[in-house]
């Protein structure tokens, strides 16, 4: 599964109670070998902020009455073009970080060493921010992370020592209907089935 995710992360929350940042996506068609023409790659189209919900176990099931598969509701500004079967990616990180680098690194070196690795995930893989770098951990060998750089189509950059490293949550949801519900065009309600998560 492709799972690209935004660079950008602004952390003023939007004035309508709005507070995720969310990745709108799109698959992209690419011709088969035979020519006819099948989803390619995931590409976002927009980067919003959002309110993203977990449906309780009763939400859950009224909306499955009407709608299968329904698990999450994502209220975002009211767009244009927003489609069924499009996908939103959302990525949270906790603030403060638990921890930084203990020394600096290069753009391709795939050993990160942390001051202190007791706020992290003790089970592998799972993932970390570094700025807008997200980074793959892979194990944790000698007090240090192997890990696999430029994660999700990010981009992998040098890192001064003492940059903060945030563990990230990564959530795909696919949209199953986009509703204006209060019919002002003011906000648009996606209700979502959830696809993929990485932590």
């Amino acid at each position: 599964m492709v799972t690209t995710v935004p660079t950008s992360w602004t952390r003023t929350p939007d004035a309508g109670g709005l507070r995720h940042r969310v990745s709108l996506q799109r698959a992209k068609n690419v011709k088969g070998a035979a020519g006819a023409l099948k989803p390619g790659e995931w590409v976002e189209y927009a980067y919003v902020w959002a309110d993203c919900r977990d449906l309780t176990a009763t939400q859950t099931f009224k909306a499955r009455q009407a709608m299968a598969e329904v698990s999450a509701t994502i209220k975002i500004r009211f767009r244009r073009g927003v489609e069924p079967d499009d996908r939103v990616a959302w990525m949270s990180t906790p603030i403060p970080a638990p921890s930084q680098l203990a020394a600096a690194v290069n753009n391709v070196n795939p050993i990160l060493t942390l001051a202190d690795v007791s706020g992290y995930p003790t089970t592998f893989p799972f993932l970390i921010r570094i700025g807008d770098e997200v980074i793959r951990v892979t194990e944790l060998r000698n007090g240090s992370y192997t890990v696999i750089r430029g994660w999700g189509g990010t981009t992998a950059t040098k890192h001064v020592a003492g940059s903060s490293v945030y563990p990230v949550s990564l959530r795909i949801f696919g949209v199953i209907a986009p509703r204006d519900e209060t019919g002002n065009r003011e906000f648009l309600l996606l209700d979502c089935k959830e696809l993929f998560s990485a932590s």
